[in-house]
């Protein structure tokens, strides 16, 4: 009977696998000159037959960007992806959207152990970016008569963590920092995220109305928000932004349908 039982159990998997996979071939052609509503569609399907399924799938897209491969094994097992992560979430998403020739670069983006993550000295010499400059900048793009989509990817670093971390008492206090997606194209504006250990996950975000498409003046509001957060000076916290900016006209076309037919 147990045997029976996980016989069962396999089955139901592999057709949910199945109809996630049909439904990402699906949710690409006839979207592709609506990127934005494309890329929502696709991360939603992700979760379709929620968040245990969808780990096994990012893990395989991950597996794939990792080793500079453009196609994808199906999953044999469902991999329990913690989605509150704000940078598992911000990965899947940019995965997603991204050219098949830039996998690699935006899976290292976020990954420790990839050697993504930038280091106390490197925030120390760089100049922190803008989400203000770059929302404006795709703003135009999107409103522009060519009605260029893109993606930027933002993470907020909370540079005190760093700077106990070297004094070994980091341990003791919660960080600011937060990884986020946002999406600007000539519909609006989307933004995908988690929400750390004790706030949400991104298929809970997706769930509740989270990754909906955003009018220019609620979008307005989120980015001068964000911007007053980090611009808050008040001791001893301090941040700095990274930004990773993709345009989404052309890469769904590569990833969603080169990439995932071969799942």
């Amino acid at each position: 009977m147990e045997h029976a039982r996980t016989e069962v159990h396999e089955d139901e998997r592999s057709a949910d696998i199945e109809d996630i996979i049909h439904a990402l071939r699906l949710s690409v052609p006839q979207d592709l000159q609506n990127p934005l509503r494309a890329l929502q569609q696709q991360v939603a399907n992700v979760f379709r037959h929620g968040p245990r399924r969808a780990g096994g799938v990012f893990a395989s897209i991950s597996t794939a960007a990792e080793l500079g491969l453009t196609t994808v094994q199906t999953p044999e097992y469902d991999v329990p992806i913690p989605w509150n992560s704000c940078k598992a979430a911000a990965t899947l998403v940019a995965i997603i959207a991204c050219r098949s020739d830039r996998l690699h670069e935006v899976l290292k983006f976020q990954s420790r152990q990839l050697g993504g993550l930038p280091s106390y000295d490197t925030i120390c010499r760089t100049t922190s970016a803008s989400l203000q400059t770059a929302f404006q900048n795709a703003k135009l793009l999107a409103r522009s008569e060519e009605g260029i989509s893109s993606l930027i990817v933002v993470s907020l670093t909370d540079v005190h963590i760093f700077e106990l971390a070297k004094q070994r008492r980091s341990q003791d206090y919660t960080s600011f920092a937060h990884t986020f997606v946002v999406g600007i194209g000539p519909e609006g504006v989307i933004v995908w995220q988690g929400w750390g250990e004790h706030g949400y996950g991104l298929d809970e975000y997706i769930k509740i109305g989270g990754s909906r498409i955003r009018d220019w003046q609620e979008a307005g509001d989120f980015v001068d928000r964000f911007e007053k957060f980090v611009a808050y000076k008040v001791s001893p916290f301090a941040s700095f932004i990274s930004l990773e900016t993709m345009m989404l006209s052309l890469v769904l076309g590569q990833m969603g349908c080169e990439a995932k037919q071969a799942l």
